[in-house]
């Protein structure tokens, strides 16, 4: 009996560990990403200003990476086209130091670049939004 409760805790921890976030398959948190704080601050203090034209977002906070993918995905879908985000599905989702940043991905034998986009989780304003060739 002791022996089944543990094998089904060791079984709950390693769901809960993992980077899947519920059946969400478009993203996968990537807890082990990390931004140099050198690298995120100059992207960031470059991009403060950033607005896009014809996207006007209310400001509310990104509180979960679901409703961070929603948000990307709307602005995304608008900007660059339906079909060429989801192609580059699943997202590489990194949340650090108060903003959710979220790139494509693609295949190796896949030409062309992916998106990238940073969301500032407190306001849910733009801060970048770019697409490699």
């Amino acid at each position: 009996m002791v022996r089944k409760f543990c094998l089904v805790l060791i079984a709950i921890l390693n769901l809960s560990c993992s980077d899947k976030i519920g059946s969400d398959e478009r993203f996968i948190l990537n807890q082990n990403r990390e931004y140099s704080n050198s690298e995120l601050k100059k992207t960031i203090l470059n991009n403060e200003t950033f607005s896009e034209q014809g996207l006007n977002y209310p400001p509310k906070p990104i509180n979960d990476a679901k409703n961070a993918v929603d948000i990307a995905e709307d602005i995304l879908f608008n900007t660059y086209g339906e079909k060429n985000i989801k192609r580059q599905r699943p997202y590489n989702l990194v949340f650090q130091d108060s903003y959710w940043i979220i790139n494509g991905t693609k295949k190796k034998a896949e030409i062309g670049g992916v998106f990238l986009i940073i969301l500032n989780s407190k306001n849910g304003k733009i801060i970048k939004i770019t697409h490699g060739e």
